[in-house]
């Protein structure tokens, strides 16, 4: 393979690897709370309301899933990700390739 190619390929690599792991996560953690957001917490044992600075709050806490930030998140994940993958796929490059497979 020309340099160009292993390049894009180390970055291909990085990106579909940064996908996977946003897919994965973005599913495990919206699954993972869902009975917080169907079911809530129920905190009654302690109480019917609890104060907190002179506010009155239910002893049931709701989770709420924030679509637009949870879509963000997961984007700058994905941009963090592909934008790990830039360095090695310079370094690749760059290296002769004789010298690289004595590296290792």
């Amino acid at each position: 393979m020309k340099p160009g190619q292993v390049q894009r390929l180390i970055l291909l690599e990085g990106v579909m690897l940064g996908a996977l792991g946003v897919t994965a996560g973005f599913l495990l953690g919206a699954l993972i709370t869902w009975p917080c957001v169907v079911y809530g917490l129920d905190f009654t044992s302690m109480g019917e309301t609890m104060e907190t600075s002179g506010v009155a709050m239910s002893m049931h806490i709701y989770s709420v899933y924030n679509w637009p930030r949870m879509i963000a998140f997961s984007f700058g994940g994905l941009l963090i990700t592909s934008a790990a993958a830039i360095w090695p796929a310079w370094r690749v490059g760059r290296l002769d390739p004789v010298t690289a497979m004595r590296h290792h």
